[in-house]
């Protein structure tokens, strides 16, 4: 059998004239790994991986959920702290590994070289030291020493990155998840430090090279100083030296900062393309970027629509594709206010179908949360919002979802919009796959949801939607619950299900008794609006027991609730009363009537007379009540 096997085989290869061998295909470092979560597909009941320690305490809102991560960052950075300052005692006693691999050795934070010098200065530079390495520049000059212009364009280049400060603590990978609540406490712009130490050493040079120049332009733009760094490129262009293209994008970004009218910061960045044009470099992506975004910050010039389209056209002309951020800037031109209209959008998902995208510019990360806040408040259309649904998930653009705010952002408005134009049933299909792991519910949504319960009758969703509320803890939200409350005793329901609303009524009528006696900061609150819904929940499920309780609450707690009973509600305990032939009960109905002075005591007095035993006594009272 072997013989005829080795037989085939080489009768096989004699009659190929040729064996191609394939191209070797190249592939990245994780290439393997990428290819098996390709055969993953993620699990929307899952909570994310960063909450996965203990499966009793998976947060479920987005307070602890922000708490959970940012404790573990916390916690990592604390250990990082502990290492830096006591570094070789850690050294002693973990350094196990070999071979030793130099990125993960603990770093030793002393300066080879401490006397003032070029060395020196090289040194702090390299580890980017921005404020040991200004002082040891001011050292040497106080000591009357030279640097060469190389170890001054060094620093200057560090200096202007970094606006003469040490540059800030890398974010763990949680606090970039929540780098928006992080950065919110500080909402001030970075601005240039006049009499910085850039431009001492930019005037120590003793030939400024195009480099230093260029360093300087850019660390004026990237720090608000506009007009300075417009002179400056104006001088470079007068003494003909030439301008790097990331300058260029540079200035253009800033133009609509500039306190000059819309047609003056045009003209302004035509006079840049023109001499990127002059100069003989090619615009780059981040070009037409940086144009966009002045078109988008200029929204309200007349002329923006058109030079948006324009500049796409150039680009195609160029043979330079538009990257995610390109759409999102364009979309911010034409949908400048929520009254904004255009079929823009539904072209530009169209010519963006199936493809899979790379990051190429920082407002990638914003095209999926802006695009679908223009789906909700501007077009309403919710095609629109499950064709660019598909799109984030085609391939891994799932990642320009890149933070807790993009995320929250593109789920609330998408939610919103389903709960506007689908049915029920699909609503909370939809709130099931995202709810709570993939996205926490906000306030709103969750009000969209009794507002779509009261139009395509979907009670029987009430409990599940008051498990989550506890979940959630929303339930201490006296607004959210009250309208909760409200469409619970919209109308009376099926037997089955007006029992289960029974149920839900007891469970708030529990939790509130156990928080008021427990020493909660901010225990749960009800009203008197809310105590009469559930009264006639509890009277439409035939409980009277349950319903007299929460008279019972509304009597003896009084002080703790606001508001009063209402008279629907009061009527209705009342007629439960006279059903049961409980005079005592009817009498206390009335007299909450008669002390509120309401409408309806008249009739409650009469049908009590009429279809109950009394007693002398309290016949007396209530025909003292109709005089």
């Amino acid at each position: 059998m072997l013989d005829i096997l080795c037989t085939f085989v080489i009768f096989h290869f004699l009659w190929i004239e040729k064996i191609v061998i394939p191209k070797r295909k190249k592939r990245n470092a994780i290439a393997i790994l990428q290819a098996l979560s390709s055969t993953v597909k993620k699990d929307p009941t899952a909570p994310a991986f960063r909450y996965m320690d203990d499966p009793y305490l998976i947060p479920a809102d987005n307070f602890n959920k922000k708490s959970f991560a940012l404790s573990k960052a916390s916690g990592r950075k604390a250990a990082k702290l502990l290492v830096e300052r006591y570094g070789k005692f850690v050294k002693e006693m973990y350094d196990f590994a070999e071979p030793k691999i130099e990125a993960y050795q603990v770093k030793d934070n002393q300066y080879r070289l401490t006397d003032p010098g070029e060395d020196a200065l090289l040194e702090r530079v390299g580890r980017r030291r921005v404020v040991d390495a200004i002082e040891m520049f001011k050292a040497i000059q106080a000591e009357g020493g030279t640097l060469s212009d190389t170890a001054l364009e060094a620093l200057l280049q560090l200096v202007c990155v970094y606006n003469s400060e040490d540059p800030p603590l890398p974010l763990e990978a949680e606090e970039m998840w929540y780098r928006r609540d992080i950065e919110a406490g500080d909402k001030r712009r970075p601005v240039w430090k006049e009499g910085s130490v850039a431009e001492d050493i930019f005037s120590n040079l003793t030939e400024k090279s195009p480099m230093a120049y260029c360093s300087l332009v850019r660390a004026y733009a990237k720090y608000g100083s506009i007009e300075t760094a417009w002179e400056l490129y104006c001088e470079m262009k007068d003494k003909k030296i030439p301008v790097s293209l990331g300058t260029c994008n540079s200035l253009i970004r800033i133009c609509p900062f500039a306190s000059i009218a819309h047609e003056k910061k045009w003209e302004r960045i035509q006079t840049l393309l023109r001499d990127i044009e002059h100069s003989g470099l090619s615009p780059n992506l981040g070009t037409f970027n940086a144009v966009l975004l002045c078109l988008s910050r200029m929204s309200r010039y007349t002329k923006s629509r058109k030079l948006s389209l324009q500049t796409l056209t150039e680009m195609k002309t160029c043979g330079i594709e538009p990257s995610l951020g390109s759409w999102t800037y364009v979309l911010r031109t034409f949908y400048d206010a929520e009254s904004s209209q255009s079929p823009l959008l539904s072209e530009i998902l169209n010519y963006l179908k199936d493809k899979e995208f790379t990051v190429q510019d920082q407002a990638d990360f914003d095209f999926f949360p802006t695009a679908m806040l223009k789906c909700y408040s501007n077009l309403q259309d919710l095609e629109l919002a499950y064709q660019l649904d598909n799109l984030l998930r085609t391939g891994d653009n799932i990642q320009f979802l890149a933070d807790s705010g993009k995320e929250g952002s593109y789920y609330t408005n998408f939610f919103r919009l389903i709960c506007l134009l689908e049915d029920m049933d699909t609503i909370m299909r939809s709130y099931e796959q995202f709810a709570p792991n993939i996205w926490s519910p906000t306030y709103s949504s969750l009000e969209d949801i009794f507002k779509a319960m009261e139009l395509h009758d979907g009670y029987k969703y009430i409990p599940l939607i008051w498990s989550d509320l506890v979940l959630l803890t929303y339930y201490r939200n006296s607004e959210l619950l009250g309208s909760l409350l409200k469409v619970m005793a919209k109308k009376q329901q099926e037997p089955e299900l007006q029992r289960q609303l029974a149920e839900v009524a007891r469970s708030v009528k529990d939790r509130w008794v156990k928080e008021q006696e427990s020493s909660y900061l901010r225990p749960m609150q009800l009203t008197g609006p809310m105590m009469s819904d559930l009264i006639t929940v509890a009277v439409r499920a035939d409980d009277f027991d349950l319903a007299w309780e929460k008279m019972e609450i509304m009597k003896k707690e009084s002080q703790k609730i606001a508001g009063v009973l209402s008279g629907p509600a009061l009527t209705c305990l009342l007629d439960a009363s006279i059903a049961r032939g409980d005079a005592t009960k009817a009498m206390e109905c009335i007299r909450e009537l008669s002390d509120q002075g309401l409408p309806d005591l008249k009739e409650a007095v009469e049908k009590t007379l009429e279809k109950l035993q009394l007693t002398e006594l309290q016949r007396s009272e209530l025909e003292s009540l109709l005089r």
